[in-house]
């Protein structure tokens, strides 16, 4: 067998955890105060927010409400919408998205619209969710858990530093220039702003095709690893299901291992399946027979429906391996293992 079906076989006989250490936000800052009688900026902020709406919404049910009051209140609440860090894990802003409206979206907007979108979705806001907040009560509690379940939109930073943080255990260090990146035997490079003009120049000058970047509307790689002579095009990604962008990012994956560089054999693309989603693609290898030959060419010589994404998804990662022997697919255990492979030689 290949060593990169190996190195496969490897990562699927070791899978990955349903809970990752690494992904976890249980050190992320608290948004509220620890002591309810010490509220902090944020949720005077919030306090304010909802006041504004009440006596906005009480002045317009008993037509009271004059121009200038309007104008003062809603000036009031935009002022506090633009300039508070966290204003919008408030239950006023989390229910616009009921009416398809973004935060970020608002944020683009010039004064003139926000003023009378702030004073229309104040009018359904009431309506719809205020009267019947009121009834429960208004708790601050809210705000940390709405922040608490936007935790997962930091897992791509969180992903990288897991791949930099396993790269540097196993004794590498990440270069500061090209010349430092080609002169020290284990290096990386990461896809942050400076790492990105580096490796981009590092690809170029050792004639390195990288036809994976043009394919992917100029996309960089996630690392640039040398090992020794060898280098290393890292593409990460850290996923837990199927569908929508999940299925783009896979498509994106089994791209770069199908990449080839017939004129360098010194370079590999490294596909790194972060995530419980690999052990669901190769669920079906059995746990006694496990990962032969035979097996791979019995799914490669399967006709598969586009209906069946994980199967596709398996077919397509084994022809890949087969057809590119410098390529490698892995989950965390198989990364760590083809890293310390590939320094022994």
């Amino acid at each position: 067998m290949k060593k990169n079906l190996e190195i496969l076989r490897y990562s699927i006989y070791n899978p990955e955890n349903f809970f990752d250490i690494a992904y976890s936000k249980r050190g992320r800052e608290l948004i509220i105060s620890v002591d309810p009688e010490t509220p902090n900026f944020l949720q005077k902020q919030v306090a304010k927010l909802r006041n504004c709406i009440t006596v906005l919404d009480t002045l317009t049910q008993n037509n009271l409400l004059k121009a200038k009051q309007e104008k003062h209140y809603i000036h009031t609440i935009i002022d506090i919408l633009d300039n508070t860090v966290g204003i919008n894990f408030s239950e006023f802003v989390s229910y616009w998205s009921v009416n398809d409206v973004s935060f970020s979206g608002y944020k683009n907007m010039p004064y003139g619209e926000k003023y009378l979108f702030v004073k229309d979705m104040i009018s359904y806001y009431c309506a719809d969710r205020d009267i019947i907040y009121k009834k429960y009560g208004y708790t601050d509690v809210s705000l940390q858990s709405r922040a608490d379940s936007a935790g997962h939109k930091a897992s791509g930073e969180l992903g990288l530093r897991k791949v930099a943080q396993i790269l540097n255990d196993l004794g590498f260090s990440m270069a500061l220039s090209e010349s430092d990146f080609l002169k020290n035997p284990f290096v990386y490079l990461k896809s942050d702003k400076s790492g990105k003009k580096i490796a981009t120049e590092i690809i170029k000058n050792l004639g390195i095709k990288f036809d994976w970047k043009i394919k992917h509307e100029g996309k960089n790689p996630d690392f640039l690893i040398k090992i020794n002579k060898r280098i290393i095009i890292l593409e990460h990604k850290h996923v837990k299901e199927t569908g929508g962008g999940q299925d783009k990012q896979m498509s994106e994956m089994i791209s770069l291992i199908e990449s080839e560089e017939l004129a360098n054999k010194n370079v590999s693309y490294i596909a790194f399946l972060d995530g419980v989603l690999f052990n669901t693609i190769f669920g079906n290898v059995s746990k006694t027979a496990g990962l032969t030959e035979r097996f791979i060419n019995t799914i490669l010589e399967q006709e598969v429906g586009e209906s069946n994404k994980i199967l596709s998804q398996e077919k397509a990662i084994f022809k890949a391996l087969k057809q590119n022997d410098s390529n490698y697919f892995v989950n965390t255990n198989g990364f760590i293992h083809i890293i310390k492979e590939l320094m022994k030689e």
